[in-house]
């Protein structure tokens, strides 16, 4: 997926001199594409890339911003040739903090589409609005992250590549085209004035040293193109525990909702260890499971969406295939997402609940929903409880 260039300090040069001009776009391409669009999708922007050499694995990856008027760019990374050694990762370090950066003041804009780009060494980068506390932060500051119970998940990436919706998916015969983050209008609020909090965690499991940085871009709808609104899903669970030099161990937990839900895109969130990853759905009526996401790889898990628009593989165990339902993920009132996570710990230390740096596990579930009746809105933010026997 990466292209390593060895280049020297002119090259180095170039790239700062490129990332000094993500905040106002850099070069005239916003990244708009013409009116053949991408795939029969025409309501939406192609990635677009500042050329750039660093020497570092990655430089074919730094995203133009876009035009001011059609969205706006959080990058993390070097801000100038005085500002580099901070930003690069030693083999065998890691590192998690946060970019803060303040939402426009305009207050009927919403996000349609995300598009983001991170250097290899990337384990996750998530996109949330800062607490309440962290809302006085200078924009631009790079510091501490906030706790992610006290913020409002808008979106993550867990792969090099953050594209929402995914644009690989053809726009089949006849399919709406209204420019949202699930091809079908959906959007997320984009609060006006709140500081939006981007985290961004790096592993460096390699023999080079890496060079740390992201680009997010987001791109505006305005109220009048918003089909429904997307609300975040953050689904939280504590009580890992597993024994040292063990395999196989597995963790449950559920949260029920109370009013209807439409799942729009799941993503599980886990750390090194995890073999395994599934979702389903608790139908309270039947008490019967529905197998919605399966994923193997805890680095870079699959997101999927559940759409009429688009077709999820089946999941596969045995060649590590990630997949899961197709189709609406309609959830009724009184039923639950259920997941587990499978654990396998080769230590000689117990793995506990934890974050990076300190050799704990997570075991997270991520996504987006609307309200069929429009009656629910918000984060549908829960602490997981061990569901029954089913």
């Amino acid at each position: 997926m990466f292209r390593r260039s060895m280049l020297g300090s002119g090259s180095l040069r170039a790239l700062l001199a490129c990332s000094v001009l993500f905040a106002a776009g850099c070069g005239s391409d916003d990244g708009e594409k013409g009116p053949t669009g991408i795939n029969g999708w025409k309501g939406y922007a192609a990635a677009s890339y500042c050329k750039a050499s660093a020497g570092f694995p990655g430089d074919d990856v730094a995203l133009c911003a876009p035009d001011p008027e059609k969205g706006m760019q959080l990058h993390y990374g070097p801000s100038g040739s005085d500002d580099v050694a901070r930003w690069v990762l030693e083999p065998g370090k890691e590192s998690m903090d946060c970019l803060f950066v303040r939402a426009p003041s305009t207050a009927d804009l919403y996000i349609g589409q995300l598009i983001g780009r991170s250097r290899p060494g990337s384990h996750h980068l998530q996109l949330s609005y800062a607490a309440a506390a962290d809302d006085g932060r200078p924009e631009g500051q790079v510091g501490p992250c906030g706790s992610i119970a006290a913020t409002q998940f808008i979106a993550i990436a867990q792969t090099p590549e953050l594209d929402l919706p995914d644009l690989a998916t053809p726009r089949p015969r006849n399919a709406p085209d209204a420019g949202g983050l699930d091809f079908e209008g959906s959007a997320t609020r984009l609060d006006a004035g709140r500081m939006l909090e981007l985290t961004v965690h790096f592993l460096n499991t390699g023999t080079e040293p890496l060079l740390k940085e992201a680009w997010v871009n987001i791109y505006y709808r305005s109220a009048a193109e918003v089909v429904r609104v997307l609300e975040p899903i953050t689904l939280i669970s504590t009580g890992i525990d597993v024994p040292a030099l063990s395999s196989g161990v597995v963790f449950r937990r559920s949260c029920s909702t109370t009013t209807p839900r439409t799942i729009k895109y799941l993503q599980g969130h886990s750390h090194a260890g995890m073999r395994r990853f599934s979702a389903w759905q608790h139908h309270v009526a039947t008490n019967e499971l529905t197998k919605v996401y399966e994923n193997y790889d805890p680095l870079e898990p699959a997101t999927l969406l559940y759409s009429p628009l688009s077709n999820n593989p089946a999941p596969n165990r045995d060649l590590e295939v990630a997949g899961g339902a197709s189709g609406p993920l309609e959830l009724a009132a009184g039923d639950s997402l259920v997941w587990e996570c499978e654990f396998d710990n080769p230590t000689g230390l117990p793995v506990r609940d934890g974050g990076p740096g300190q050799g704990g596990q997570m075991c997270y579930t991520f996504g987006g929903y609307v309200s069929p009746d429009q009656a629910t809105t918000g984060n549908w933010i829960c602490l997981a409880t061990t569901p029954p026997s089913l």
